[in-house]
């Protein structure tokens, strides 16, 4: 067992904040939920049996630690125009980083999404994370973990809102009354139980619930009942997609050369969040 005011020294300087779930309890929920739409080829991971049967993913765990990460506050908003201003060459800056469609080149915008300003939030995270997980394994010995990122069979959103960090919003991105949507979420499964820990109970007015500006400013309309085209989406086309061409009015009517943070920008629970201090760094220009 792991006590939870260990785990609170740990991770407290560095992650927006975090929960600690019951596998089981998690195991259970999750059973229940299915993605019962049509969604592309490139997104087939979504349907793994390893994201529904997560215990064939890591068999021994007995706890999940989950974090947010806030990668963006009013301080980066503000410079926000003049940081796009500074990368002369979008498609050889974001090259650095990500296999690129050259179809994205006919867009006539320098806008990126804010996330790719940053380096590599999964190497950022997962050696941070690793940190903590070597910290626990100097008390404990048999401790044995499981780091999840974005990219590992996790349905890291309903997860996290599973325990308490927030709630899926309008614009099917997980919504931290405090912090905002502009999060990355990671943890790790770990084969221990975590003691001392009360689940966390959000209890505050979902603004989602009357509020249709995501979807009313979406300028392909890919967002709808709470959920997202993704055959309509400018952040899908733009990043998912490596080979395909893209259909004309995706390039005609995209705001942003890569990604799309549309849905953020207007979000009210994006205006005057909690600022944690910055634990991304700028990608050089």
């Amino acid at each position: 067992m792991i006590n939870y005011q260990i785990l609170e020294g740990l991770l407290i300087d560095f992650v927006g904040d975090f929960a600690v779930s019951n596998v089981d309890g998690f195991y259970e929920f999750i059973r229940n939920f299915s993605i019962n739409y049509d969604i592309p080829p490139d997104m087939s991971y979504l349907k793994r049996t390893e994201r529904y049967d997560f215990k064939k993913f890591f068999p021994q765990a007995k706890s999940i630690v989950v974090c947010i990460f806030q990668y963006w506050n009013d301080d980066y908003e503000k410079n926000y125009e003049n940081l796009i201003l500074e990368i002369k060459d979008p498609f050889e800056f974001l090259s650095k980083k990500y296999k690129l469609n050259k179809d994205i080149l006919k867009i006539k915008s320098k806008l990126i999404a804010r996330y790719s300003l940053f380096d590599d939030y999964h190497r950022v995270i997962k050696d941070r994370l690793k940190n903590v997980v070597d910290e626990l394994k100097k008390i404990d010995k048999t401790i044995e973990t499981k780091i999840f990122v974005d990219t590992s069979p996790v349905f890291e959103k309903l997860l996290a809102a599973y325990s308490g960090l927030g709630f899926i919003g309008r614009n099917t991105l997980l919504i931290n009354p405090l912090y905002g949507s502009y999060l990355f979420i990671g943890g790790f499964f770990i084969n221990k139980e975590i003691i001392g820990y009360q689940k966390k109970d959000l209890n505050f007015e979902k603004i989602c619930d009357k509020c249709r500006l995501c979807e009313n400013k979406c300028p392909t309309k890919a967002l709808y009942n709470n959920r997202l085209d993704p055959l309509k989406c400018v952040s899908y086309w733009t990043t998912h997609n490596k080979d395909r061409e893209i259909p004309p009015e995706i390039i005609e009517k995209s705001k942003y050369f890569f990604g799309c943070d549309i849905c953020q920008e207007v979000c009210p629970y994006n205006k005057n969040p909690v600022s944690k201090s910055p634990l991304f760094l700028l990608s050089q220009k």
